[in-house]
Parts: C-alpha cells; structure tokens; sequence
C-alpha cells in the first residue's frame, strides 16, 4: 500500500467506503485475499496470503481535512440543485409504483413497515444510505402532506360554493354520488 492509494475491490466485491473494506477482511478465514486499489489513476489487482490474520495491515488514523474535497453553493443555487434531487428520487419512486401496479415486481415484497424500512437502512452504518434513506422518508411525507392539503382546499371550495351560491335551491347532497 501506498499513500493515495484507494481500494475499488476485495474479493471480487466492489467497495467504497473504509466501513465496506473492513467488513469484507473480517468476513471469515481465508488463505488468501484479493483486492483492488486505484494508484496515480490507475486500477492495480494483488493476492496475498492471508491465513490466519484478520486486519490487511493498515489502520486509519483520521481524517486530513486538507485532503478533503468541498463544492460551495450560494443559497438560490442549492435550492434548485436539492429540488432537483428531490424530485429526482420522487421520479424513481413513481417508476417503482408503476412497476409493482404493473405486475412487474412483487407489492407483497415491496412495501412494508417500521420494521422493514429500519431494515432499508442496514445493519453497517452508512452516512450516504442514512441521509438518502432520510430524504426519502421526508419527501414521501411532504407529498402526504401536500396531498392532504389538496384535498382540504377541495373540501373549502365545495363549503364555500355551497355558502355563497346566489342559487340556494341546491341538493344538500350534492357530494354523494347520484
């Protein structure tokens, strides 16, 4: 190992974070291990012997925050990337619900509850899949909330015609259907 190298691999599974590198070493007794790393831009491939060692030899010391990579964004502007996201993972959704109506995937193996969407969110701890997993829940909420203004606003407009219409010989019913 070098400094700047990246693991990509090991054992054939593809990784990219530490957390995924150290569950994959851990996995059980081997002989040998092979893993994958990105040096100066290039993908370089190793075995080596591993029998009865549990640690591929390194262990991280923190991280350099001089090494670390920021994108600034001005406050108009992370609003319509962020809406954009959002309505992008909205998108992904409704083609899942198409697909699962549509016969294509399973809606008993789909949908679940609290225990099912704790179990979306992994037994490793993923600061990518706990934020996305988190902007997904906030998002279906807001489209429930929204949805359940809508349906208010509806409601208002019916009592309202119903108050101020100039023709009040109108069926007190009129919501029922005929």
């Amino acid at each position: 190992m070098q400094v700047g190298d990246r693991f990509v691999e090991v054992d054939g599974q593809p990784v990219a974070y530490q957390d995924e590198v150290i569950a994959l070493v851990q996995s059980g007794p081997r002989d040998s291990i092979s893993f994958s790393v990105v040096r100066a831009g290039q993908k370089l491939s190793f075995t080596e012997s591993f029998k009865d060692e549990r640690a591929i030899g390194f262990y991280p010391q923190g991280i350099d925050k001089d090494q670390l990579a920021s994108i600034n964004f001005g406050f108009v502007e992370s609003i319509g990337l962020g809406t954009k996201e959002a309505f992008g993972v909205i998108f992904i959704q409704l083609k899942a619900f198409r697909k699962i109506f549509g016969g294509d995937i399973s809606l008993r193996k789909s949908l679940s509850g609290p225990v099912g969407m704790a179990q979306a969110f992994g037994t490793d701890w993923d600061w990518e899949r706990f934020w996305r997993m988190t902007g997904l829940l906030s998002m279906v909420l807001a489209f429930m909330n929204f949805y359940r203004f809508l349906l208010w606003m509806e409601a208002m407009s019916c009592f309202f015609f119903m108050k101020w219409s100039p023709e009040k010989n109108h069926p007190r019913n009129f919501l029922k259907p005929h």
